[in-house]
This record gives structure tokens, C-alpha cells and sequence, in this order.
């Protein structure tokens, strides 16, 4: 697998899933149907680059769609203004600090990092 980051073919497989497994659990666990694309998928596999340790998902699809995401907004604690680890990251930067985002959501953290850190990019 090729790392998104430094674009060489040298990522580490560290888990492939089930995803009518995964699928089953959100539904008995959260009333939550990740939705028939996701369920279609042959498997879902973690990656990791060994260089940076940037970590993602693979296929692209394994993200879900929006339906999957109005069902999570439903929940007060999936948008929370004020998480853990929005403060956790932040005390791990400092004024030079640049930061690429993925998966903003609705930019909470955005608003918190704003102020200390020189660059910050987000990709939803």
C-alpha cells in the first residue's frame, strides 16, 4: 500500500475487519445501520505509514456516507464542543507547529488550535 503522506509503497497492514461484523455491532450497540455500501465491502483494512504514523482506513468507502453520519449527529456526544483530546493535541504542538486536520467535522477543534498554531489546514 502506498502511504498518502510520502507517497512510498511501504505501509504496514495492521488489521483487516469484518465489516458486516463492524455492521452488526453499530445496529445492537447504537440502533445504527452504517449503511448497505459499507456493508458491500469485502473487508476493511488499518494501515499505518512507517515513516510519519499517519494511520488510515482502507477503502475510502469504509468512511461511510452521510446518511450514516445524521444518524451519529443525533447522538450529544458525537459533536461535542469540548472533547478530551481536542486539549490533549493541543498541548502536543507549539507556535511552529503546522497541522493537517482530516475529518473536521463540524471545525471544533479548529476553533481551539486556532490561536496557537501558525498553519493549520482541514480535508472533510
Amino acid at each position: 500500500m502506498i502511504s498518502a503522506l510520502t507517497r512510498k509503497d511501504n505501509a504496514l497492514k495492521l488489521a483487516e475487519m469484518n465489516p458486516q461484523v463492524i455492521s452488526q455491532n453499530w445496529q445492537s450497540s447504537m440502533a445504527v445501520d452504517v449503511g448497505a455500501g459499507f456493508r458491500k465491502l469485502d473487508a476493511i483494512e488499518y494501515w499505518k505509514c512507517p515513516e510519519t504514523g499517519f494511520c488510515w482506513y482502507s477503502p475510502p468507502d469504509a468512511a461511510g456516507g452521510g446518511e450514516l453520519y445524521a444518524q451519529l449527529e443525533k447522538f450529544d456526544w458525537y459533536y461535542m464542543e469540548d472533547k478530551w483530546e481536542f486539549s490533549a493535541a493541543l498541548d502536543l504542538f507549539n507556535d511552529a507547529s503546522a497541522v493537517l486536520e482530516v475529518g473536521v467535522g463540524r471545525g471544533t477543534s479548529y476553533k481551539l488550535h486556532d490561536t496557537k498554531v501558525i498553519r493549520y489546514r482541514v480535508l472533510n
